[in-house]
């Protein structure tokens, strides 16, 4: 089981409760401030929609509700795209 802190900011910054989410942004926290000065959010979506369904399974953190279908995680990627990217690139996938 993993357990973190989540602070009131960062549950203004994102309209989430959820603890699930909270953890793997703290995750890959660190990696977001190149990501967003390296990629456009067009770019970053881009990656995110060129993995399969399989791979995507890695932002099913992102999702509000249940139901990890691809086009579920796609709208969450849209959501969130840079953490998208950050969840793929900390699970092995090339961004």
């Amino acid at each position: 089981m993993k357990t973190g802190i989540v602070s009131m900011a960062q549950v203004a910054r994102y309209d989430r409760m959820d603890a699930g989410f909270h953890l793997a942004v703290n995750e890959v926290a660190d990696q977001l401030p190149a990501l967003e000065a390296r990629l456009s959010v067009d770019q970053a979506l881009a990656l995110v929609s060129a993995q399969d369904t399989a791979t995507l399974q890695h932002i099913a953190p992102l999702l509000r509700g249940s139901g990890a279908t691809r086009k579920a995680l796609l709208t969450a990627a849209k959501e969130y795209p840079f953490i998208a990217c950050a969840l793929l690139s900390k699970n092995g996938v090339a961004v």
